[in-house]
């Protein structure tokens, strides 16, 4: 911005709901949100000083970068790493998305423990194992401590052998044509993705397998 003046008028902007036009003596009009001109203080005929243009800058920043933090949300849960990377590559400077971040975790919008247990209980219902589950929790960027607090929390009394021989129920149906040696290695493959560990895979093809050999005598 150029030299201060003196703030002219305040108007109501005619497009952009909670948004007033600012005119400010010898500057372009700035559009700003209600919540910008009260955290400033700004009224017609103040006048400004290089540090009050500097507030506005500053202020207007961080109601764009929370603006912009809450579409996220509105859109899906997130995690404060997600939330973090995806400002930045918005071009909000690290000191304006800390204090973001900081202002959404204090009213409660961000909160890794609990994104981690939704998204843990969404995994589940897709058969994700342990091991998957512990590995795209830390992918969306929430820490080893909390995930494996979440994670041992979702499977305290699940049966990570029958969930694994669940996955492979229509999946066997798939194959059903393939020579055993075939159809066993895709399934072993298919529960690897899925992230169950080799111990858990064995017992659940064993499972599985002598169930759908049952089903097929019968």
């Amino acid at each position: 911005m150029s030299a201060p003046g003196t703030v002219t008028s305040i108007r109501p902007h005619p497009k952009r709901p909670s948004h007033y036009t600012v005119t400010i003596e010898g500057q372009e009009e700035l559009v700003l949100h209600e919540d910008v001109i009260v955290a400033v203080g700004l009224t017609a005929g103040k006048q400004l000083t290089p540090d009050t243009l500097d507030r506005i800058t500053h202020e207007d920043q961080l109601f764009r970068a929370r603006h912009a933090a809450l579409r996220l949300l509105k859109v899906r849960g997130r995690s404060e790493w997600e939330l973090e990377r995806s400002l930045a590559r918005k071009g909000f400077s690290p000191e304006v998305v800390s204090a973001t971040l900081a202002k959404l975790e204090n009213l409660g919008f961000v909160d890794d423990a609990s994104f981690a247990r939704d998204r843990a209980q969404s995994l589940l219902r897709r058969h994700i194992g342990r091991q998957g589950l512990l590995y795209r929790l830390r992918e969306s960027g929430v820490s080893e401590e909390v995930a494996r607090g979440v994670v041992a929390e979702a499977l305290e009394d699940v049966d990570d052998v029958q969930r694994a021989t669940e996955a492979l129920t229509k999946r066997l149906r798939r194959w059903e044509d393939l020579p055993g040696d075939k159809r066993r290695a895709r399934a072993y493959q298919h529960l690897y993705r899925l992230g169950f560990d080799p111990d858990t895979i064995l017992s659940a093809l064993q499972r599985a397998l002598a169930d759908d050999s049952e089903t097929e005598d019968l």
